[in-house]
This record gives C-alpha cells, sequence and structure tokens, in this order.
C-alpha cells in the first residue's frame, strides 16, 4: 500500500490505497468475522487490521480504533458496526481524516 506523508509527520493512505483498504476490511469483515462476531457482538464495534486479519471489538468506533492504534501503531484498518442491519457507509477508516465509505461506491 502506498502512503504518503502529512505536514505532521503522519503516514496516510492515497486514494487508491484507501479503496484498497476499505475493501480488504470488508472482505475479511464478511469472509471470516461476520459469522463469528454477529451471533454475540450485535452493535458493538470492530476494528480490523487488514494487513494481519487481526481485530478488536469495543463499545464503540472510537474505541475500537484507539484499541488499534494502541495494538498496531500504523495499521491499515477498517472499523464499523458489527451487525446483520450495518450502515455500509458507516464503515470508517482508522487513520484520520478520511470519510466513510460505501460498500459499493458509485
Amino acid at each position: 500500500m502506498e502512503t504518503m506523508e502529512t505536514h505532521s509527520g503522519e503516514s496516510v493512505l492515497n486514494d487508491a490505497s484507501f479503496e484498497e483498504t476499505v475493501r480488504r476490511g470488508l472482505a475479511i469483515y464478511d469472509e471470516q468475522l461476520k459469522p463469528v462476531l454477529e451471533p454475540v457482538h450485535n452493535g458493538k464495534a470492530v476494528a480490523i487490521n487488514v494487513e494481519t486479519g487481526e481485530y478488536v471489538i469495543a463499545d464503540d468506533l472510537p474505541d475500537a480504533r484507539r484499541l488499534l492504534r494502541e495494538k498496531y501503531p500504523t495499521p491499515h484498518g477498517v472499523s464499523l458496526i458489527i451487525g446483520p442491519e450495518t450502515d455500509p457507509a458507516m464503515l470508517s477508516r482508522v487513520m484520520v481524516g478520511r470519510k466513510p465509505m460505501r460498500r459499493n461506491p458509485s
């Protein structure tokens, strides 16, 4: 994944890498985590490291992102609310400064 550095020294993904991160995160959630997490953790938040597939669960999205950053200081990851009625527009990237992206961008 190609990254850029901001004026504050933070590493951020370019647009193409951001979209790839979102796709990978959704694939991990749909294929591996959904069957395990939804029966027990509906309504909670999950943040997924798309490079390792590891994840953290928290009560809300900010806490999930914070926990993932603590575990992986520079993860490429996504976070979303667990549940069958999750609004894909709520998908958020762990890195700061990006707007949510829809599951099927037009």
